[in-house]
């Protein structure tokens, strides 16, 4: 069983941990932005599954037959995300929708979103998609049901892989850097362990977020966009909040399910610019209180 409280607790300890050591913090700084708050959300989903056994497995590689599977279906997804790019910077249009890819409305996507689609609708404004997906044969199936211009948050990873190399150097933490944190806040020898894995994990991480957040910036700055709304997503959409924000664009998020001290995602830890929406739209006065 998930330990939620036990999970809370392990976050705050690696969130001390990071803001004790303001060199290594510095490497999550992206124009002023915390990338480290932005991978809050991430960091809890992967301490909550920690938290069933506390014992720390080290990762194993996907069967190749598997990746094979998903790279046919990662391949149609970029084709199909430049395409919609393409259609984004030609058409002009003022409204970028973000959520998770689902079809099951009647607008053929998100039914969280249902009543932004159809108030867009209503007032005939044309908009453009973006969306966060698992590459796979389900990914596949939904375009075709969905059948209108879409982009996927994944295909700028592949894009990274294929060419950040040439303007993004690889950020990581080296073994000296790991003298300077005390890993003695854990008890035992497997979360000591796991938390220098996600340490390691997501210091790798920050230049695909950097590429990312440069990638959509310009995608912003060259289009018509003026408004970026989203389903609350810290998981997933932060960079895509930066890339707006750096581009003027104004941005909103509908709030989904009800907030706690365990949504680690809206939980402010570290100093640095928060990337989150100027406007959440939340259910009743009570949320917004």
């Amino acid at each position: 069983m998930i330990d939620h409280a036990y999970s809370l607790q392990f976050l705050e300890k690696l969130n001390v941990l990071l803001t004790r050591n303001n060199k290594f913090a510095s490497k999550f700084l992206c124009d002023g932005y915390m990338l480290w708050q932005s991978y809050q959300e991430l960091l809890w989903g992967e301490i909550r599954l920690f938290s069933i056994e506390k014992k720390y497995v080290p990762p194993t590689s996907t069967p190749f037959l598997v990746r094979g599977k998903n790279i046919v279906a990662l391949a149609f997804l970029c084709i199909v995300s430049l395409f919609g790019i393409f259609v984004l910077l030609l058409s002009r249009r003022k409204v970028l929708l973000y959520s998770v890819d689902a079809v099951n409305s009647t607008y053929r996507s998100d039914f969280r979103l249902l009543s932004l689609y159809r108030a867009l609708v209503s007032l005939r404004l044309s908009y453009s998609e973006v969306l966060h997906t698992i590459p796979g044969g389900g990914a596949v199936h939904r375009y075709f049901k969905r059948l209108r211009p879409a982009w996927y948050l994944e295909v700028s990873d592949v894009l990274y892989s294929l060419f950040g190399k040439f303007f993004f150097s690889r950020a990581g933490i080296s073994r000296k850097e790991f003298e300077d944190f005390d890993f003695s806040v854990y008890d035992t020898p497997d979360e000591r362990a796991f938390a220098q894995y996600l340490l390691k994990k997501y210091a790798s991480r920050v230049e695909l977020s950097r590429f990312r957040i440069a990638l959509f910036s310009k995608i912003f700055a060259w289009s018509n966009l003026r408004i970026f709304a989203a389903i609350d997503d810290p998981r997933n959409y932060t960079e895509l909040i930066i890339a707006a924000r750096l581009a003027g664009v104004q941005t909103f998020a509908l709030q989904h399910g009800h907030f706690t001290k365990y949504h680690a995602g809206w939980l402010r830890k570290v100093e640095g610019i928060v990337a989150a929406p100027e406007t959440l739209f939340v259910w009743s006065e009570y949320w917004r209180d």
